[in-house]
């Protein structure tokens, strides 16, 4: 159920109820953002099924002014991110631009459910390895026309580059599971262990070259981290 009350252009939701079907369970106001690093802007990202944010139609695109009356250009991402998380039942208060006209949403922190995308075994060793809130999918265009360029590059690069990280992964995950159940938690730990040890050296790399992968004997970065991937599978395989 959701009351509605429009003053003067501003709509003021409070979602009193919240469905909730089975799949994998999260928690807070349902709302992904994107802070734009180069204009301090922030943006809603994504709205999740079911949670309090769909329920009160919180448009996707649309800018993040002020959460709990806090303006958000001096918030940091983690802070937004925290503020829009939780299952405490405590509202939390938005002020949102969209297309040029300014609404407030008052919506609940609270448990909501979402369908699982991927099994509970490949998402407990992925998270070992990939950051905090980090978004792969397609960033709608309705976003996306709102972000500065260079920020835009950034934000592509860095989906381009754990896109490949989970790619080896799945695959090394995949081969995982064809060992014997007993043999697959360690051959897991090792695999984790390995591309967030190739991560690591990547960054190091990075930090050497002043931002710019380097060649190692003519061949990129990354072909010889994914090399050493397979040569440790390899070896990995002998031992069983």
């Amino acid at each position: 159920m959701i009351k509605k009350m429009v003053l003067t252009g501003i709509v003021i939701a409070s979602v009193l109820g919240i469905r909730v079907f089975a799949g994998q369970e999260n928690s807070g106001v349902g709302i992904k953002a994107i802070k734009d690093t180069y204009t301090k802007k922030t943006y809603v990202l994504e709205v999740m099924p079911d949670s309090s944010a769909s329920v009160s139609g919180v448009p996707v695109g649309a800018e993040i002014v002020k959460i709990n009356d806090k303006k958000i250009r001096g918030l940091s991402a983690d802070e937004i991110n925290f503020a829009l998380s939780g299952n405490d039942g405590g509202d939390v208060v938005l002020q949102l631009k969209n297309d040029k006209e300014k609404f407030i949403y008052t919506l609940k922190r609270d448990n909501y459910n979402i369908q699982e995308q991927e099994d509970a075994k490949f998402t407990l060793h992925w998270n070992q390895i990939a950051p905090k809130n980090l978004y792969l999918k397609k960033i709608p265009s309705v976003v996306l026309e709102h972000l500065s360029t260079d920020y835009q590059e950034d934000i592509l690069a860095k989906q381009g580059y754990w896109l490949k990280q989970k790619a080896a992964f799945t695959k090394g995950y995949d081969t995982c599971l064809t060992y014997p159940e007993e043999e697959q938690n360690t051959c897991l730990l090792n695999l984790v262990n390995t591309i967030n040890n190739n991560i690591s050296r990547n960054k190091q790399l990075d930090i050497h070259g002043d931002g710019v992968a380097r060649q190692q004997d003519g061949i990129p970065v990354y072909n010889v981290n994914q090399i050493m991937l397979q040569n440790a599978f390899q070896n990995l395989g002998d031992r069983y």
